[in-house]
């Protein structure tokens, strides 16, 4: 369980899922596209965000679409992107634990 992403990201459990795994329509163009992950927001900032399973930090910094994000590469072949973050506290190379709360 270690590496399978499965807990809940926000500090404190707060938080909720905003868009779903599901065909969807993109706010900006009003298109039918597939949405690809889960979106979740707390409406808050500074809260803490953490890993949902062990694995490597394969991209951490400024992205133009995402803001603030990183991708961690789990050793089962997931990929868990965390974006639109006030900061990053992790670098790319660096190990992601999943943390017990």
């Amino acid at each position: 369980m270690e590496n399978l992403p499965s807990l809940w990201l926000i500090k404190g459990n707060l938080g909720y899922i905003t868009t779903y795994f599901v065909p969807s329509t993109n706010p900006f163009t009003g298109m039918p596209y597939s949405h690809k992950g889960l979106d979740i927001s707390n409406a808050r900032q500074g809260d803490s965000v953490i890993a949902t399973a062990g694995g490597k930090v394969v991209a951490a910094g400024f992205d133009p679409s995402y803001g603030n994000m990183v991708i961690i590469k789990h050793p089962n072949g997931y990929y868990t992107r965390y974006a639109h973050m006030q900061s990053l506290s992790v670098r790319k190379g660096q190990t992601a634990n999943r943390v017990q709360r």
